[in-house]
Formats: structure tokens, C-alpha cells, sequence
């Protein structure tokens, strides 16, 4: 069985939900546009801009009869927002908690995709767990776990570690060589609060 953060956190929330959408194929044709601008702004940041017409293009609902959808505009504000506060951000996620002092960037990688074994209570029996992590930075202390979040709330953050331990351990899996020092200095959320970026 294939298995990611979400048909994880569905299974133990609700094993009905989801047999009903992942093994009868039930669910609701409904689209929230929460999630298309939430793509949208994950593909400007890992292709370093804020211009959709690309990602428009090879989707193939850019500017239908030449506007702008409210979600376009929204996505594309935000991601302006990100980039003219990237720098910041990267500031205050490369500096070290416990000393204060500055991390070193040796790398940093955008929608990283991981899979490792989960086993399962049947004997000789194997899951394959999948993620993307959304932007992985190692530093000179390891590594730095970044998931974005779009919305127009503050997010209860708590909501959200089970899918950032849940990475950690395809992390550690996948790279058991590479130390992920303290959750509290090397593990950080940031939010892209849609209401704020927009008005910037």
C-alpha cells in the first residue's frame, strides 16, 4: 500500500472516510480554491517568481477571456509578498535558536520528494510512505524542514506536527547520516497569511 501524510492522517481520524474515497473511490467533486492557490503559490517559490503565467499555461486556465481570477490574484500577491520578505525570512530561519549565531546554507531544495518503508503488523509485509517536502535547507547543523501554509487565518500550528514529524522520519530514513539537532532550532513553520500579503 502507498501511503502519504494525508491518507495517513485520514486513516486514523476516520478509517471510513477513507474507505469510502481511497478504496471505493468516494468522495466530493468539490474544488476548494483554498488548495489551487496553495499550488499556485508553491510553484512560484520553487521557481523563484511571482509571475503565473506559466504555470498557467501548462495548466491551461490562465486568463480565460483575459482576467484574472480573484484565486490568480491572490496567488500571485502572496507570492510577491514571499519574495519581498524572503530575505527576512531566511534570516531568522538560518539563525541558530540556542546561540543566536548565523547558520551557513550549503544547500537548499524545493518540493523534495521522499518515499521509505513503513512496516506493517502482517508479518513480511511493507508500506511505501511518500512525501514532498516543500523547502529542505541544509545547514552547517543539519537540517532545516520548511512546509508553507497558505491562509487567510492563523493556523493552530499544533494541527500540523504530525505531518512535520512524519517528514522527520523520511528524513532520518532517507538520510540517516545528516543530524537534525533540536525540533525547536531546525524545525520551523512559517505561514503565508494571504490578508496581509495581499495588502503589501
Amino acid at each position: 500500500m502507498k501511503l502519504s501524510h494525508s491518507k495517513l492522517k485520514t486513516i486514523l481520524e476516520c478509517p471510513m472516510s477513507y474507505y469510502l474515497k481511497h478504496i471505493q473511490g468516494i468522495q466530493l467533486k468539490v474544488k476548494k480554491s483554498a488548495l489551487s492557490i496553495g499550488s499556485q503559490v508553491h510553484w512560484c517559490i520553487e521557481n523563484n517568481t511571482e509571475d503565473l503565467t506559466k504555470y498557467f499555461e501548462e495548466n491551461g486556465t490562465f486568463k480565460q477571456k483575459n482576467n484574472f481570477t480573484r484565486e490568480e490574484l491572490l496567488a500571485e500577491a502572496m507570492a510577491h509578498g514571499y519574495f519581498k520578505h524572503k530575505e527576512e525570512l531566511f534570516e531568522k530561519m538560518l539563525t541558530d535558536n540556542s546561540t543566536g549565531k548565523k547558520l551557513e546554507l550549503l544547500d537548499e531544495t524545493h518540493e523534495l520528494f521522499l518515499s521509505t518503508k513503513l512496516k506493517s503488523f502482517k508479518e513480511n509485509t511493507e508500506h511505501e510512505f511518500i512525501g514532498i517536502i516543500d523547502l529542505l535547507l541544509l545547514t552547517n547543523k543539519g537540517f532545516i524542514l520548511v512546509d508553507y501554509k497558505t491562509s487567510s487565518q492563523v493556523p493552530n500550528w499544533d494541527n500540523y506536527l504530525d505531518q512535520l514529524y512524519r517528514y522527520i522520519f523520511e528524513l532520518k530514513s532517507n538520510f540517516p547520516d545528516i543530524i537534525i539537532p533540536s525540533e525547536n532550532d531546525l524545525l520551523k513553520v512559517f505561514q503565508t497569511k494571504r490578508r496581509n500579503l495581499y495588502m503589501q
